[in-house]
């Protein structure tokens, strides 16, 4: 006993170690950053910093798609501090208590001081991640309120006192209106939660599938009823449509980004368009007679071509878990203090996140009877995982800049939690697993040489010179 008991501590002391260590590098790459207005939105966000430091008290949400509230806790701490580091140094602190959740989501599904060391090696290792602290942006609040709200939602299930359920249920509430100041990533968490309920009145756990139901909702109404948040809000708080155009249909990119990109795309789009307007009508292309295009050319695709749309979904979440370096993380890096070259940065990028997805692919059990053993957190986690994974890739356009909160709140915690598996898969009696997960991880590793191909031989003019703007 005594000898677990220091075995313990020696794993308590390595995660605090790492955490330390993490914090440093955070820290280390935000002061190498020089780029920072024309990373994702951070130019409205500092925009709207510079309104309040001038005595404008601009509305902290705007639309559907604009959070300006980081804006508002900078402009806290510079008042309290006297500088923008403050901010960005809280949001180093941010990150990494959002990797001390994830050692302890880990901790309380596995019940293993392995695995939650594996998830903080794996958090900090992690450069995408990292690099986020540099950036004046909404993703390191939404890594953790998503994390945040799993760890609670483990703790809501468990046995426990009607105290313990009513604490935990209200801090499920606080910690999805609080992500609805940042992020709409959690905007249908309600769905999730009764998703999640129903799989536990089928795997007959009544009693935690009636407490899921309850706080669905709870959270459906106060969302989408109560609306609590409008009046911090600039305009109407909803998608122009329920499927968005450039992600179901083929005319952005290569298919599911925003933006023609190619000619050939935007004259096949203007010529149906055109078609369109004949058949209807319709005298002049109006914004709106432009918007139920849109929608038609949506239906049509799905209708007439859904081999095509299916193959359009899988190709976007390939796409963003795929080799393409993210754009945001190689610009801080190619345009920061140190001398790195977009090769070297594109590697400090790339390889870890191929790491990562390798061992996911290794150690992942996606046994639904795993899944099923109580107290059922595995399912949650996986559950969790299609939520982000279709809301990040299938529901919009893909984006690889919005995968890492997939990464925090699903794939590493998934190969914290399986880690023991890598040791079983070399036994003689799982050959037949080894052998089916490798072939999986050399598909996917062709699929990654198949993207590099297409952005460095097929479609030079466009990666090559965006990187050419990048470094200029």
């Amino acid at each position: 006993m005594i000898f677990r008991f220091r075995q313990m501590n020696k794993f308590r002391i390595a995660v605090l170690s790492i955490l330390v260590i993490q914090f440093g590098l955070h820290l280390l790459l935000y002061y190498n950053t020089e780029t920072f207005s024309g990373i994702s939105e951070s130019g409205a966000l500092f925009g709207t910093l510079d309104q309040i430091l001038n005595g404008g008290r601009p509305k902290p949400l705007y639309g559907f798609y604009w959070y300006f509230t980081p804006a508002y806790i900078a402009f806290f701490l510079i008042q309290l501090f006297g500088s923008i580091d403050s901010y960005f140094i809280f949001q180093c602190l941010l990150a990494t208590v959002t990797s001390f959740l994830v050692w302890k989501l880990v901790f309380k599904i596995s019940g293993s001081e392995l695995s939650g060391l594996v998830a903080v090696v794996l958090t900090t290792v992690y450069t995408e991640f990292l690099l986020l602290s540099s950036v004046f942006y909404n993703q390191v609040y939404e890594n953790f309120f998503l994390v945040l709200f799993l760890l609670i939602l483990v703790n809501f299930i468990r046995k426990g006192s009607a105290i313990k359920v009513v604490l935990n249920g209200a801090g499920l509430i606080l910690v999805t209106l609080g992500s609805l100041l940042f992020r709409n990533t959690m905007l249908f968490i309600f769905f999730y939660l009764l998703l999640a309920g129903l799989f536990f009145l089928w795997a007959r756990d009544s009693q935690t599938g009636k407490k899921l139901l309850v706080m669905s909702a709870i959270i459906f109404g106060l969302v989408f009823i109560v609306r609590p948040f409008d009046r911090l809000r600039e305009g109407a708080h909803k998608p122009g449509m329920l499927l968005e155009f450039w992600g179901h249909t083929p005319y952005g990119g290569n298919g599911g980004e925003v933006g023609f990109i190619y000619p050939e795309n935007e004259e096949l789009f203007n010529k149906r368009l055109s078609e369109y307007a004949d058949r209807n009508n319709e005298a002049e292309i109006t914004p709106q007679v432009l918007e139920d295009f849109k929608a038609y050319e949506v239906k049509r695709f799905i209708t007439r071509e859904p081999h095509k749309w299916i193959l359009l979904q899988v190709k976007k979440i390939l796409y963003t878990f795929g080799v393409m370096p993210q754009r945001d993380g190689l610009t801080m890096l190619v345009n920061g203090k140190a001398d790195i070259g977009w090769v070297t940065a594109a590697v400090m990028l790339q390889f870890p996140f191929l790491i990562i997805m390798i061992l996911f692919i290794l150690t992942a059990d996606f046994s639904l009877q795993r899944m099923s053993e109580p107290p059922g957190y595995r399912f949650l986690v996986f559950l969790m995982g299609a939520y982000l994974i279709t809301g990040i890739s299938v529901f919009a356009t893909w984006a690889e800049r919005y995968r890492i909160v997939a990464m925090l709140a699903f794939i590493i915690p998934v190969i914290a939690v399986d880690i023991s598996r890598l040791r079983e898969l070399v036994k003689p009696e799982n050959r037949k697993s080894l052998l089916a997960r490798s072939s999986f991880a050399i598909l996917m590793i062709v699929v990654w040489g198949l993207q590099a191909y297409e952005a460095l031989i097929l479609h030079p003019e466009r990666y090559v010179g965006a990187l050419d703007k990048m470094i200029q």
